[in-house]
């Protein structure tokens, strides 16, 4: 696999090495001059002394037969350009266009990035926010899987005697139509969950739900969690 790495700071420092070590192609672009030496002499790989943003370099650095371009830059207007420039490129010459992932430094952006065509993000406050939560959580919600192109996600939630919806039916929860209650796990036994099904304290529940609907459901299984 061919991968470009824009930005070669200690996160496109060290995806590199660890792509070169698993035997794959890496071209790096480092703007400072300085460092993109020291890490080609380091690493033994091509590293061009430019800016990624400026798509002269992008050609130079083989974006036409990239498989992947990685903009991992601290600034994500810079990472956003980057990928929108090797998506015009293959666009023009009527080329596959390489996929694109791209840093998140600043949360808020990461919708603009997904909405403006980067195929994937990588947001480490994101990543590390949900992992805090469950910590900190005696009966806690976890993501098990996020699908955010279908806007949908599958959660578990562990009930407590304390939860709202402890000796309640799911019946009456009064979810969201587009909210499936796909599994109850009561101990080692799984139940397929009906609307008379009643739910206990200590029951897992799995749930698929539009992202834009976490924040009711999570409310009606589990309370208040502010």
């Amino acid at each position: 696999m061919y991968v470009i790495v824009a930005g070669a700071g200690k996160v496109g420092y060290h995806l590199a090495k660890e792509l070169l070590g698993q035997g794959h192609e890496v071209v790096l672009i480092e703007q400072d001059r300085a460092r993109a030496q020291r890490i080609g002499e380091e690493l033994g790989s091509v590293v061009i002394p430019h800016s990624a943003d400026e798509g002269r370099w992008l050609i130079e650095a083989g974006v036409e037969r990239a498989d992947v371009v990685v903009a991992a830059t601290g600034d994500d207007e810079d990472n956003l350009i980057i990928c929108q420039l090797t998506e015009l490129f293959a666009l023009r010459r009527g080329l596959r266009k390489p996929r694109t992932v791209a840093r998140v430094n600043h949360p808020k952006n990461e919708a603009v990035l997904k909405r403006l065509g980067v195929d994937a993000t990588v947001n480490t406050t994101s990543v590390m926010l949900p992992l805090i939560e469950e910590e900190l959580s005696a009966h806690p919600t976890v993501h098990l899987m996020t699908l955010r192109r279908a806007g949908i996600e599958l959660m578990e939630f562990i009930i407590g005697p304390e939860c709202p919806c402890t000796g309640k039916t799911i019946g009456s929860l009064d979810l969201p139509a587009d909210v499936s209650v796909s599994l109850v796990v009561r101990g080692e036994e799984t139940i397929r969950p009906l609307p008379e099904t009643q739910l206990q304290a200590e029951d897992t529940i799995i749930a698929l739900l539009p992202i834009s609907q976490e924040s009711l459901v999570r409310a009606r299984l589990m309370g208040d969690t502010d």
